[in-house]
């Protein structure tokens, strides 16, 4: 059981990540992603629907490795 957990791939998924805006919610949320040890096992992925509105603290410091925009039409 323990070679199977230690193989487990994890995904952490933020949703609305653009309502985040307060200090303490940044602090929180970029205190808690430099302590994730992303050694291959671990994905983070966060999402919203107004890219602009994301705290820069957020992009800026390599939090996250790449960007993907999707463009819906309806």
């Amino acid at each position: 059981m323990d070679r199977v957990r230690a193989a487990e791939r994890r995904v952490v998924y933020i949703a609305n990540v653009d309502l985040v805006s307060d200090d303490a919610g940044l602090r929180k949320i970029t205190t808690t992603l430099d302590a994730v040890d992303c050694a291959g096992r671990m994905m983070i992925i966060a999402a919203t629907s107004f890219p602009d509105r994301v705290d820069a603290s957020l992009t800026a410091q390599g939090f996250f490795s790449e960007q993907v925009t999707m463009t819906v039409r309806g």
